[in-house]
């Protein structure tokens, strides 16, 4: 039985951390989400990054009959205090360079505000 605390909710629209563009929702049950997990994954241009909240940021590399998530570098770097797992870039935050950061577990309503060079925190 999966825990609630660990559904993915499909309502989210995290950005992309490579091309700042909305991610789309797919479901555990899609072929490169081996694993059985959903996540959403951007797909602009051929971009392969994707999203999950015990992931977080990260593409998939495939070998023979598996497919292996590794990190995006330098993005990951925020979890939600309640659940554990990583947050995903909401939005841009007004004039000020910085960045709106939420949880993606269903129902959860953390979210914080980071201020960082630019768009992203790698930056």
């Amino acid at each position: 039985m999966i825990s609630r605390l660990n559904v993915l909710s499909t309502h989210l629209i995290p950005q992309c951390s490579r091309d700042d563009h909305k991610m789309n929702y797919e479901s555990g049950s899609w072929r490169p989400n081996s694993d059985g997990q959903s996540s959403y994954h951007c797909g602009f241009g051929g971009c392969s990054v994707r999203y999950d909240p015990t992931n977080g940021y990260h593409m998939l590399i495939g070998v023979p009959d598996r497919e292996i998530p590794v990190d995006e570098p330098g993005v990951n770097t925020a979890r939600c205090p309640q659940h554990g797992l990583w947050l995903y870039r909401r939005e841009s935050v007004g004039a000020q360079a910085g960045a709106r950061w939420s949880c993606g577990v269903e129902d959860c309503v953390y979210d914080f505000i980071a201020k960082t060079k630019g768009n992203w925190v790698r930056d």
